[in-house]
């Protein structure tokens, strides 16, 4: 299987591609990560990828995308060339203009038209407003679990189980029962809101 983790620096990206990978080698699998690219400082555009039983190459072929993982909701758009019919998308539809669209003054899209191009270029789109669900968890800095509990209801590839408990594991143990919280919401959430 192949996953684009995608978005903006400061949502968590780095650390959600370390807890799928420490989870897929928990459950017996071969898994390669590539490194982050993008600018990893706050606001800039973020991308990895995650191969699991995929060979050693970090980057995947052009639309062998099978899950896709949007924690801003245009970011994916920059990357639909990964993706195919067979792609499932999970779409954070929270806001972060990336730096390069407010600095050149761009039109941001509205949710309405991110979710009608994904429609068109991808198999299934769920989506969901998952920094609301970080906050009513107790923090909105727990947006990576609540995607990361997105992915665990769609996608059986790693358990339920490992992946919490990989997650739980690497943040910090003041945080630790938000992140369960955030990634059960993610979990419950993406069962209703596919497009």
């Amino acid at each position: 299987m192949n996953i684009l983790l995608c978005g903006v620096g400061g949502q968590g990206i780095i650390l959600a591609s370390q807890v799928l990978g420490e989870a897929c080698i928990r459950a017996g699998k071969h898994v390669v990560i590539s490194e982050i690219h993008g600018m990893a400082q706050r606001g800039g555009s973020v991308y990895t990828f995650v191969r699991i039983d995929e060979g050693d190459a970090p980057i995947p072929p052009e639309g062998s995308v099978e899950v896709a993982l949007s924690f801003e909701r245009v970011e994916l758009l920059r990357y639909l060339n990964y993706t195919s019919q067979k792609t499932t998308a999970i779409v954070n539809t929270g806001k972060i203009p990336p730096i390069g669209t407010t600095l050149a003054k761009k039109e941001y899209p509205d949710i309405e038209q991110v979710i009608g191009a994904l429609q068109k270029s991808v198999g299934h789109v769920f989506y969901f407003d998952a920094e609301q669900i970080a906050r009513e968890s107790g923090s909105k800095q727990a947006l990576n679990s609540v995607m990361l509990g997105a992915f665990a209801s769609v996608v059986s590839i790693i358990p339920k189980d490992t992946l919490l408990e990989v997650l739980i594991s690497k943040v910090p143990e003041k945080a630790r029962e938000i992140n369960k919280r955030a990634f059960e919401g993610g979990y419950k959430i993406c069962a209703r809101t596919e497009a």
